[in-house]
């Protein structure tokens, strides 16, 4: 069940409930000026804001990544908290309760 949907500039992302609080389809068609920083820092506020720990599925598929390797995505999810979960693939990451 969809629960929030989040946008910022060219970037966007859904959170979704279905008994854990999943990150999904966040995209940013413009890379590196920005715009999915804006959206996860909007996201980690909402996240807790709500006392909501987040899980995500790390996917590096090049239509939707633009070449973005597996490692510069786990890299942008450690910055705002995300710790792996389980490293087999697909990897899974989760953002505890701050």
């Amino acid at each position: 069940m969809e629960v929030a949907r989040f946008t910022y500039e060219s970037a966007s992302c859904r959170i979704e409930d279905n008994g854990y609080t999943w990150l999904t389809r966040f995209v940013a068609k413009e890379k590196r000026v920005g715009h999915g920083t804006g959206l996860m820092k909007a996201v980690v506020e909402w996240a807790d804001a709500n006392d909501k720990e987040l899980c995500l599925v790390v996917g590096a598929y090049e239509d939707v990544t633009d070449g973005l390797t597996e490692d510069q995505l786990i890299s942008f999810y450690q910055r705002y908290g995300f710790e792996i979960y389980r490293f087999v693939h697909p990897i899974e990451m989760v953002r505890q309760i701050n």
